[in-house]
């Protein structure tokens, strides 16, 4: 919904505002079937309501939208155009390996959420690695997430620990170190540094794919420009130090 005052222009989905149409004409779903008909009565009070309030409002649904683009081709064109690279190249289905391939040689930037794993055993492409994977990663577990840890969870020697110190023994929320994750989700520079340290893919659940690009870069370059400057000159340095608030808070 964007808000240009005294006009507001309203974009509706018609699966999520309960609208009937050859867009929602195959929903199989009965618990939208249930509920379709006071989601497109809660959205037309909506519109009333504005409309009520002396606003000027333009609506568009779903379906008349994808109607509107069969008339006027060019539509197709502006959003191909804003299209990321990997969604630019695979128009239709992709695989699996697709993606990961896409994540491992920088064609493919965003989220991936997957089942990842460190495998029992290495690869084709790792067979001279001189220690089993199990060995490679016993120091330092490479996947990260929080999770709940309960007393049972912990080994005799922390528990023992607890029981000497008197400390609490409640489930408590941790971030902890493991081999195995499901459903988590990865930015995809941190999966290509496991798929090159070998680490396995099992599942895809979805991708999120965005364009790659500093979004706060002249916001760091200013932050960044005045701590050098007060590095330079005493007399700046409350500006320096004032951008350093502002960039840690940021």
């Amino acid at each position: 919904m964007y808000f240009f005052n005294p006009l507001f222009l309203l974009s509706q989905g018609c699966y999520h505002h309960g609208h009937e149409c050859c867009v929602t004409k195959n929903v199989k779903d009965d618990k939208w079937h249930e509920r379709k008909a006071g989601l497109y009565e809660k959205t037309e009070k909506k519109v009333a309501q504005l409309r009520k309030k002396g606003y000027r409002v333009v609506e568009m649904w779903e379906c008349e939208f994808r109607d509107f683009c069969k008339s006027h081709p060019q539509i197709y064109a502006i959003r191909d155009q804003c299209r990321p690279i990997f969604s630019q190249k695979h128009r239709s289905k992709v695989t699996e390996n697709q993606i990961l391939n896409g994540v491992r040689y920088g064609q493919l930037f965003g989220m991936v959420e997957c089942d990842i794993e460190v495998p029992e055993q290495w690869g084709p492409e790792f067979a001279h690695m001189s220690m089993s994977s199990q060995d490679y990663f016993a120091e330092m577990c490479p996947i990260f997430c929080n999770t709940e840890v309960g007393f049972d969870d912990i080994g005799e020697h922390m528990q023992a620990h607890v029981r000497r110190f008197q400390l609490s023994d409640k489930p408590r929320r941790l971030l902890v170190g493991g081999t195995k994750a499901r459903q988590i989700l990865l930015a995809t520079p941190l999966l290509k540094w496991y798929l090159d340290h070998g680490l396995r893919v099992t599942k895809i659940y979805q991708v999120v794919e965005y364009r790659k690009m500093a979004c706060f870069e002249t916001f760091v370059q200013e932050v960044s420009d005045a701590r050098r400057a007060g590095d330079a000159s005493p007399e700046l340095a409350i500006i320096a130090e004032t951008n350093k608030l502002i960039g840690n808070s940021g």
